[in-house]
């Protein structure tokens, strides 16, 4: 059995805020928590997460007129949800989608289909009977089976009902709201306080959103790979590099080896003959031996007996 979340006073106050938006009184609070470090996520406008852990609930407005989303954080000091966190595009209905005050009662992660028919989505909160908030289309239980005109659609009141966000957003929705977090559904000429970043349109042959999770893992995924296995190119490419130097300093220490012998046999030879050369010149016959020459003992002489 589904359990719903009862209205409380904390969700009359929001209602009422959204209903008599002071654009003012907001910047105020959001001056006094200086928590606006802006950075962008998969296209998303988000602030840093750091912040966020600071909020224990969240609530949603959602402006069918201007097809805007807006997330507040809960104000612990005033018992209030006032702070908003991020604006998003979506695609609703402005006939069908139906106003007033909501609350999740189910969430569900992976593809669910939708309408009885080949079309489904991820992350999906239910909020009222039939309606959700989900994923853009999916034409099968596939990421890589996106249509894409529901994700370029987004900003555009195009869903039949539903609340379509991109995937990554219906991914933060599903793991940051709970069931006591309010939703408001609402038309409005004004959609501020703060707006949401534009939505990059893909190609019309894209088959998947670029927000969603599970394909920037196996982008990521792929990335790793690709390093890993450049690196165990460079490191092959490295070793063999290695082992040709060594080489290389092998050879070239026995051929200095080599010439360091011959020049020594050379130095000799030079030698030898530049002492020769010297006592030619000064007409000393005497003959030089090189070094391994070994002069023979001369002849003993005999004294005759008278």
């Amino acid at each position: 059995m589904v359990s719903f979340a009862k209205k409380g006073p904390i969700d009359d106050k929001f209602v009422e805020m959204i209903k008599n938006l002071d654009e003012e009184k907001v910047k105020k609070e959001i001056d006094k928590l200086k928590i606006y470090n802006k950075v962008d996520v998969n296209g998303m406008s988000i602030y840093n997460e750091v912040d966020l852990k600071n909020f224990d609930d969240f609530a949603v407005s959602i402006n069918l007129e201007k097809c805007i989303i807006i997330v507040w954080g809960y104000n612990k000091a005033q018992n209030a949800y006032n702070i908003p966190i991020k604006a998003i595009y979506c695609s609703p209905n402005k006939l069908n989608t139906p106003k007033g005050l909501h609350h999740p009662q189910a969430f569900i992660k992976d593809f669910h289909m939708m309408y009885g028919n080949s079309n489904y989505c991820l992350y999906c909160i239910r909020i009222h009977r039939k309606f959700l908030i989900h994923s853009p289309i999916f034409e099968k239980r596939n990421h890589y089976s996106l249509r894409t005109e529901s994700y370029n659609g987004l900003g555009k009141a195009i869903s039949s009902g539903c609340i379509r966000v991109s995937t990554g957003d219906a991914a933060w929705f599903f793991d940051h709201l709970s069931k006591k977090s309010p939703i408001y559904i609402y038309k409005s000429d004004y959609s501020g306080p703060i707006f949401p970043e534009e939505l990059e349109k893909i190609d019309k042959k894209q088959n998947f959103d670029p927000t969603d999770p599970y394909i920037i893992e196996q982008y990521i995924n792929a990335l790793r790979e690709l390093e890993n296995a450049t690196k165990s190119e460079l490191d092959v490419e490295n070793d063999e590099d290695i082992n040709k130097n060594e080489n290389k300093i092998i050879d070239e220490i026995d051929k200095n080896n080599i010439n360091s012998e011959k020049d020594k046999e050379n130095e000799q030879i030079k030698s030898v003959e530049e002492i020769e050369r010297v006592l030619t010149e000064t007409k000393i016959k005497v003959k030089v031996k090189p070094s391994t020459y070994v002069e023979p003992e001369p002849e003993k002489k005999f004294k005759k007996k008278k």
